[in-house]
């Protein structure tokens, strides 16, 4: 397969629907897929790039920049959807793969993809390419393409350039400013706009049947998350962060029942509290925040102390200490404990606070009485209430300096303990856990 124009049928399984029809044919400049979960983003773009190079419109010897928000999200998603889809058991467009830390794929007719992450826009300086796609943008800082704008001129005067934007909304941010915000989008002759929600993407054959259903167990109709996960709405969150209801989520009288695992969670401070969290994981999947230690400079030997104390009488699974507690979580190993650090993921604060959120409105969440600091930051804990419109991570969406040292150790403690939770509903109908 040499020739530039390639001419041969999509096979059955390639069958476009949808918006992924519509851009499969678009020329314009820029296109923009949007939508919630599963509504075929990745799919669209693969197909529509290797319709490209069989149209004979991407160059012979052309480059193609492929971004994705991290390492990992590029290399198990944007890129294994490429080679899934462009590779033998596809379009049979890669002819040699080249992996590790910057992959790449030689393609036919000399064409050569390669693959980046998002964390360092500034790599793409001196970078000349026909084609970009920036793989879940809204995750990236507008920097990502205003860089990679800039290397779109492979050819000069002679080529079609493009820049594919996939994405699922993270509020309104430089992508809603740029290509959905009347006031602010460009012009459509230089932009295709596609967005499609989740239900319509079941609805065509996208996804598959019952595949909203299970997202709105997590994602509850009428929530914001749903409006952006599913529904591929910018949302601006305001107001309380957690949706905790006292007569629900701490009803009296509080029994605790018999857990299946319990997990703790740490937070250390020095001039701020120190907070451990119990948290634990009853036969029906609900959680149990059961034991909490709140504490102004305290004292590190008395909180290994308390620890110790907890551990032997809770049999704790497993201990989740701040990342960047590195000194605690060494004592705690020597001692014998079971401790790992949290999530260092990009937006891990965000996904656990959906995941609680979620939890609360299934009524699978319990907060003890006994419990005073998480309750009191729980209701008080507030997203900003003007959004720039340039938020990233859920960090970058909430206050600052308010009180979440309690969270925080929550926040540890969930993460692992939503896996085990999984891990124990294995087969039955259940929520998202946290990786």
């Amino acid at each position: 397969m040499t020739s530039a124009v390639l001419e041969r049928p999509l096979k059955e399984t390639f069958r476009l629907r949808g918006p992924q029809a519509e851009l499969y044919w678009d020329n314009r400049r820029f296109i923009y897929y949007k939508g919630g979960r599963g509504v075929g983003k990745t799919l669209g773009a693969c197909m529509h790039i290797g319709g490209m190079i069989m149209r004979g419109q991407i160059k012979p010897g052309a480059r193609i920049l492929v971004m994705g928000p991290s390492y990992p999200q590029m290399k198990k998603g944007t890129l294994a959807s490429f080679d899934r889809w462009l590779g033998k058991d596809g379009m049979d467009l890669i002819l040699e793969k080249i992996d590790g830390n910057e992959p790449e794929r030689r393609m036919v007719n000399g064409i050569v993809a390669y693959f980046r992450n998002a964390s360092n826009p500034d790599q793409t300086r001196g970078h000349e390419v026909q084609i970009i796609w920036l793989d879940e943008a809204a995750q990236m800082n507008d920097d990502v393409l205003r860089l990679t704008n800039a290397s779109a001129r492979q050819f000069g005067n002679n080529a079609i350039y493009q820049t594919i934007l996939t994405s699922t909304p993270r509020g309104k941010n430089w992508l809603w400013k740029k290509f959905v915000n009347p006031e602010t989008k460009m012009d459509d002759d230089a932009m295709g706009f596609y967005h499609i929600t989740t239900p319509e993407a079941e609805a065509i054959g996208i996804c598959r049947t019952g595949y909203t259903a299970e997202l709105e167990v997590d994602y509850p109709p009428g929530s914001a998350m749903h409006r952006q996960e599913i529904l591929g709405e910018e949302v601006a969150f305001v107001g309380n962060v957690f949706h905790y209801d006292p007569k629900r989520d701490s009803p009296q009288p509080f029994i605790v029942p018999t857990f299946k695992s319990i997990v703790g969670g740490i937070d250390i401070g020095t001039t701020a509290p120190t907070a451990v969290i119990l948290v634990g994981i009853d036969q029906q999947g609900r959680y149990w925040v059961f034991r909490e230690y709140y504490q102004r400079r305290a004292n590190v030997h008395e909180v290994l102390k308390l620890i110790g104390e907890w551990d032997r009488e809770f049999h704790v699974k497993r201990w989740s200490i701040d990342a960047a507690a590195n000194l605690e979580a060494k004592m705690m190993r020597s001692a014998g404990f079971r401790v790992s650090n949290s999530l260092k993921a990009k937006d891990a604060a965000g996904t656990t606070v959906n995941f609680i959120n979620s939890l609360m409105e299934r009524d699978m969440f319990r907060v003890s009485p006994d419990c005073p600091a998480l309750i009191m930051e729980m209701q008080s804990y507030e997203h900003k209430e003007i959004q720039s419109g340039d938020e990233v991570t859920f960090l970058d969406k909430v206050k600052p300096n308010q009180p979440d040292h309690a969270i925080d150790a929550l926040r540890y403690a969930i993460a692992p303990l939503s896996n085990i939770g999984a891990q124990q509903q294995y087969g039955k109908a259940v929520g998202f856990h946290i990786n």
